[in-house]
């Protein structure tokens, strides 16, 4: 009898918890607080792990794609080069820009700490900061 191999579980449901979790550890990560090294490390894998399933869901679906393009700018340089170069090996499309420039949504993805500049954390906007970089 063949083996199955699982199936990836798509859901769109989940990328905005990861999401969520993506942007709460990067809130800690760039507080002004000091971290000790296990709190940054468990800080930057939990990133790490949530921004792999984005990328992983983005394969299904645009948004997913977008949030993770969007999450990944917002990275600083450190986590950035942890996710491209030991997790992630990331495939970019001469067509991705397009496709993440024609996304226009209202919707806050930023979802924690937006109560002093909700325009800021608007897709549209972080897109196109996403575009122009």
């Amino acid at each position: 009898m063949p083996e199955l191999t699982p199936a990836i579980e798509v859901d769109l449901f989940v990328s905005h918890a990861l999401a969520f979790i993506s942007y709460i550890c990067i809130r800690f990560i760039n507080s002004p607080e000091p971290r000790t090294l296990p709190e940054l490390e468990a800080l930057r894998s939990t990133l790490i792990l949530a921004v792999k399933g984005l990328y992983d869901q983005g394969h299904n679906h645009h948004l997913a794609k977008a949030l993770f393009h969007v999450i990944r700018g917002e990275m600083r340089p450190q986590e950035a080069s942890l996710l491209t170069g030991s997790v992630v090996e990331i495939r970019e499309k001469s067509d991705d820009k397009p496709q993440l420039q024609a996304i226009h949504s209202r919707w806050p993805v930023s979802i924690v700490n937006i109560a002093d500049d909700v325009e800021s954390h608007v897709l549209t906007n972080l897109v196109e900061r996403y575009a122009s970089s």
